[in-house]
């Protein structure tokens, strides 16, 4: 993976990728605190891949395509090498479903920009929810959140923070 802006940055922070687990999908960077934190990637449209996932998100069986489990990995590697889970999960559209996903399932707090929240997402009951905040912040005119906006009992979901941008 080539990063050198990024690495260039990252250095003057503080921050280092961490180029052994980051990939295509998503990258890994531990924190001046020696934090770690993943950040998933949205979907790109000329690859196919990405289209069959966010169909699955969309039917609800994402959970069972490639990316998913790539994701899952991602995150039992990241424990393995630090010795503790992700402290913080982030994602745009296909990556803000990765994240929000694993988020759920490993209790990890997550911010996330007009996330694909597909059928799964949505029928997690407000009493199965993640303490661990998720942030979801979606604008207005983002086609794939837009269920965020109407979806009933949403904000039974405590840890379920909806910032809307116009």
């Amino acid at each position: 993976m080539n990063v050198p802006l990024l690495d260039s940055y990252y250095l003057q922070t503080g921050y280092n990728i961490d180029t052994e687990l980051s990939n295509d999908e998503a990258l890994v960077v531990v924190r001046p605190d020696n934090k770690v934190e993943i950040g998933f990637r949205g979907t790109n449209p000329k690859k196919l891949d990405d289209l069959i996932t966010d169909a699955r998100i969309a039917g609800g069986i994402e959970e069972g395509s490639q990316q998913f489990k790539d994701a899952d990995q991602m995150v039992k590697d990241i424990r393995a090498k630090y010795g503790e889970l992700p402290e913080h999960s982030s994602g745009h559209s296909l990556g803000g479903a990765k994240s929000m996903t694993i988020g759920q399932k490993y209790n990890i707090e997550t911010t996330n920009f007009n996330p694909f929240i597909g059928r799964n997402l949505y029928k997690t009951s407000a009493e199965t929810t993640t303490p661990a905040i998720q942030t979801i912040v979606r604008t207005t005119e983002d086609p794939v959140s837009l269920g965020l906006a109407f979806k009933p009992g949403l904000g039974q979901k405590d840890s379920w923070q909806v910032k809307v941008l116009n």
